[in-house]
């Protein structure tokens, strides 16, 4: 579950709701590197992972480019603004693991950068990862 809604949330973060402003990003190819670490009881070594996706305008516009579906998840709070976003989020499988997110992001129209603390209850016990992302554009989209 760690990596799937993680990478929901690669590309910079969350949904765009109607009375949001529009972020302060470029339209274009997009490159976003993640550091991933955990934290506390159970050693993990960092992992880090670098992904490319194209981001309209209408994207960036109608939300399309900050949050895959995650019916699982359940936001407990979500702002976007022109120069970030922040937000908290409580996330259940059907296996019974249980994890709650909360990120800050900021945007600087060709980069972005931000932090996402992830606390989990797994069957083994308590788990925190972090992961650090930056993102920049790279271009025009293919």
């Amino acid at each position: 579950m760690t990596k799937q809604l993680i990478a929901s949330v690669l590309l910079v973060g969350l949904v765009a709701t109607a009375h949001a402003e529009t972020p302060n990003l470029q339209p274009g190819n997009w490159e976003t590197s993640a550091t991933i670490r955990g934290e506390g009881g159970f050693p993990m070594p960092e992992q880090n992972h670098t992904s490319t996706d194209c981001m309209t305008e209408e994207d960036l516009a109608a939300g399309d480019a900050f949050f895959e579906d995650a019916e699982e998840c359940e936001f407990q709070r979500r702002e976007i603004r022109r120069d970030g976003a922040d937000f908290e989020m409580t996330c259940s499988d059907p296996s019974g693991m249980t994890m709650k997110m909360e990120a800050t992001m900021s945007f600087h129209g060709d980069s972005s950068e931000g932090t996402i603390r992830a606390d989990l209850e797994t069957p083994m016990g308590p788990m925190t990862v972090v992961t650090t992302l930056e993102g920049r554009r790279i271009g025009d989209c293919p």
